[in-house]
């Protein structure tokens, strides 16, 4: 969380020995609130924004995707994140990789 904002970050990391990767990769990263509209009993993950960016390996400011949403009020609600991540002209196994959830004071606007 950054000020009046909540953000979810992904890379991809090439594992050494693991072959010969491509430069690039797609990363895709979900931004997901708790949500419950009639609670305990209708409530879901909702997923409030997505970000998609083409980018090397490592990480850091220049190669990643990163999701961000602002905040209405400070009443704590649950966040999560997942990354997709597709090497670019090759195949991968399918899956998500999901953030552990973070209960942050901010509600989504």
């Amino acid at each position: 969380m950054s000020g009046t904002q909540v953000s979810v970050h992904g890379y991809w990391k090439n594992k050494s020995g693991a072959g010969t990767c491509p430069s690039k990769a797609t990363v895709t990263v979900y931004l997901q609130a708790w949500y419950c509209y009639d609670y305990p009993y209708s409530c879901y993950w909702a997923t409030l924004t997505v970000d998609q960016e083409d980018v090397y390996a490592g990480g850091g400011s220049a190669n990643r995707a990163a999701a961000r949403w602002n905040c209405a009020n400070n009443n704590t609600v649950g966040w999560r994140g997942y990354v997709d991540v597709d090497l670019i002209g090759w195949s991968d196994p399918a899956g998500y990789t999901y953030s552990d959830i973070v209960n942050l004071p901010c509600s989504p606007a």
